[in-house]
């Protein structure tokens, strides 16, 4: 792990492959919920992928809160390893999104 930051409602992790191939996953949860597997996220780090992640408390559980912490994360992991050149943003409640991406994009 490169980078966390905690606050009262969120937390966000950075990850960095070693390899990195330039390409950065970010990854929303509600705090609540099951979080990213640690078997995806050393897969994802393996292909050389890098990852930011945020756990966070909605408010009322809005997309406009999803998108804030997302760019948050997002924000937090260029200011310690440089901007990515692409970004794919899943999020833990549209799981068919997650297996889509991880079927096409990363190639499960």
């Amino acid at each position: 792990m490169i980078a966390k930051a905690i606050d009262e409602d969120t937390c966000y992790r950075c990850f960095l492959a070693g390899n990195w191939n330039g390409e950065l996953v970010v990854y929303a949860q509600v705090a609540t919920t099951p979080g990213m597997s640690a078997v995806l996220r050393d897969h994802w780090l393996a292909q050389g992928y890098a990852i930011a992640i945020a756990s966070y408390v909605p408010a009322e559980h809005s997309r406009r809160d999803r998108a804030y912490h997302l760019r948050q994360v997002q924000g937090l992991f260029s200011r310690r390893c440089g901007q990515p050149q692409s970004v794919h943003e899943i999020d833990s409640q549209e799981e068919h999104k997650e297996m889509e991406l991880s079927d096409s994009v990363l190639d499960l």
